[in-house]
């Protein structure tokens, strides 16, 4: 028991109580490593992160980079740009990883461990979903092609020139649901629910609350399993 209240981390409300006696009380690095039962040197790093920063926090250790893994490089690009206020390229976060170590295979892996509450809501939004085969629609893309595709063959396709980014992507889904091809009906009815794989294209916050929301708003008109 005296172990673990003593050898753990110090809180940082624990180091301000320890500047509070070393800066205005007087006591000195001796004293307070008595006091808190830590190395003299302890308190030192203490106190230079403290005339370093003018505050004091705990380097991140291990198990807090791993707390919000990241599974994909746009997520890790935007958190990039949010820390640090520059921008940086997809191909630049891919070779800093590799130059850590990691692989991509491992970041993503890390990032699927989902709270279970999400769990239990996700499986409580499908099961109220009618997967009748008739409704069923498949979305993939490749490079430039963009293909739409149900149980009795398929649908529509669409190219681009180069490969897809968000804009297009979008754009081809206005399309087939407006054109007479895709035979997209009002949910429950055919055509109207999509399947879409893990793509980041697909996860992006922006189109994933356009296809909910703005299109397929599910108690007035389409639905869109994403």
């Amino acid at each position: 028991m005296e172990l673990a209240a003593t050898k753990q981390h110090a809180h940082p409300n624990t180091v301000f109580h320890c500047f509070y006696a070393l800066y205005n009380l007087g006591y000195t690095r001796q004293q307070l490593a008595h006091v808190y039962n830590k190395d003299v040197r302890t308190i030192g790093n203490w106190m230079q992160v403290y005339e370093d920063t003018g505050t004091f926090q705990r380097a991140n250790t291990e198990v807090d980079r791993k707390k919000k893994p990241l599974a994909y490089l746009d997520e890790a690009q935007a958190a990039f740009t949010e820390a640090h206020h520059i921008s940086i390229s997809k191909s630049s976060v891919w070779r800093i990883t590799h130059d850590f170590g990691l692989t991509w295979k491992v970041l993503e892996r890390r990032a699927m461990h989902i709270n279970k509450s999400d769990v239990f809501r996700f499986v409580e939004e499908l099961s109220t979903v009618n997967w009748s085969h008739q409704n069923l629609v498949f979305l993939d893309e490749d490079f430039s092609v963009s293909v739409y595709w149900e149980l009795t063959g398929l649908l529509d396709y669409y190219d681009t020139p180069g490969t897809f980014d968000r804009l297009s992507f979008v754009s081809c889904c206005k399309d087939f649901v407006y054109s007479a091809r895709g035979r997209v009906n009002q949910y429950p009815g055919s055509s109207s629910v999509w399947i879409l794989d893990g793509a980041s294209i697909h996860r992006h916050p922006e189109i994933i609350h356009y296809l909910r929301i703005f299109l397929w708003v599910r108690e007035e008109g389409f639905y869109a399993a994403l």
